[in-house]
């Protein structure tokens, strides 16, 4: 079966927060979380809705789609970078590695994704996650 992600936080389930207007198109990146770690999954249709979440509990991950409904993804995770740094975020984009590179420098945006990110790269994130900041594995 392979490893099982967990937060950091004694052992309780990632808290993942989906950022994305189309719900559809993180679902297969939601499977493969559900799949390879305990996670407890939030969906935020909006940009607001989302750092809403992060406003009001503890929450590991948030996955930004281009796609939310009041800002682009990019200023959510300039947002999180600024408001709350200490919460992993990674970021659809279409744009070229070096372009992504450019324009998330900085925001601690741990990796980008594709346009529809499947359940490989969920455990892709879990894995950097791991390595990054030494995410316990059950």
């Amino acid at each position: 079966m392979g490893k099982r992600y967990t937060s950091i936080h004694d052992n309780d389930p990632l808290r993942v927060v989906l950022a994305s207007r189309l719900s559809d198109r993180m679902a297969d990146f939601k499977k493969g979380l559900a799949a390879h770690a305990e996670v407890e999954i939030f969906q935020a249709d909006s940009g607001e809705e989302a750092l809403q979440f992060l406003a009001d509990q503890r929450i590991d991950l948030i996955a930004i789609d281009q796609a939310v409904t009041d800002m682009g993804g990019l200023e959510v995770a300039k947002t999180v970078a600024q408001f709350h740094p200490f919460v992993s975020s990674v970021l659809v984009s279409d744009a070229s590695e070096a372009d992504f590179h450019e324009q998330t420098e900085g925001l601690g945006v741990l990796m980008r994704l594709p346009e529809a990110p499947d359940e490989s790269v969920a455990l892709k994130v879990l894995q950097h996650m791991e390595k990054a900041f030494a995410a316990k594995v059950c």
